[in-house]
């Protein structure tokens, strides 16, 4: 009797430490398949993200082709060049390098100058598109010289209205104030100096305008 209880315990122990190790071999195959799948995502996303890079790439390549067909055609300087250099701008920013999206957005610039005049204002989405680049490459004194060429187009043209004129200084001025906590402490002073006088102009420009209705 003793003998068959020690048998039924020994082959009770045994059906437990089997299970014991079906188990842990069922987590670790687990663990591996969650482990490969990540793996499997990871390349996927790299995969795709390689696809999608070289998509752009191609695609800059083909605007390249138009433009330099363009050039050869009617020369660097034909207002047909805006559309694809305006393509191969936003690819390249879609490529994240932004130093050859500088150069390229510039070339527009200069071009639109040669067509329209340097004082156009048709050149202010372009110079706010240069903006938007200038922080992406952090050249913050290039921001603060844009903004303020965006005001003296507005000075410079008969065109614009008061509305128009005080807007651009307002923008001139909070881009200041941003820009005086981001530059160098001791420059400060000179930031809050420029944004006093840009107050003043645009008390005094709306004292002219305004000055009777008030």
């Amino acid at each position: 009797m003793d003998s068959l209880v020690s048998d039924r315990k020994g082959n009770r122990f045994h059906e437990i430490i089997t299970a014991c190790v079906v188990v842990s071999w069922a987590l670790l195959l687990a663990q591996l398949a969650v482990a490969a799948d990540s793996q499997s995502a990871d390349v996927g996303i790299e995969e795709s993200a390689i696809s999608v890079s070289a998509e752009i790439e191609s695609q800059i390549s083909l605007y390249e082709e138009q433009i330099a067909a363009l050039e050869s055609e009617s020369g660097p300087f034909h207002f047909t060049l805006l559309e694809p250099l305006q393509g191969l701008a936003a690819s390249l920013i879609e490529l994240e390098d932004y130093a050859a999206t500088q150069r390229i957005l510039n070339r527009r610039l200069q071009l639109l100058h040669i067509l329209d005049g340097p004082n156009s204002l048709n050149q202010i989405p372009l110079i706010t598109e240069l903006i938007r680049n200038d922080v992406r490459l952090q050249d913050w004194q290039s921001v603060t010289d844009r903004f303020n060429y965006i005001r003296l187009l507005h000075i410079r043209n008969p065109e614009t209205g008061t509305d128009d004129r005080l807007r651009a200084m307002n923008e001139l001025s909070a881009w200041l104030s941003t820009y005086m906590f981001v530059d160098q402490p001791e420059n400060r002073h000179d930031h809050l100096e420029l944004i006093r006088r840009l107050h003043w102009e645009m008390a005094s420009l709306s004292e002219v305008q305004f000055g009777d209705d008030t």
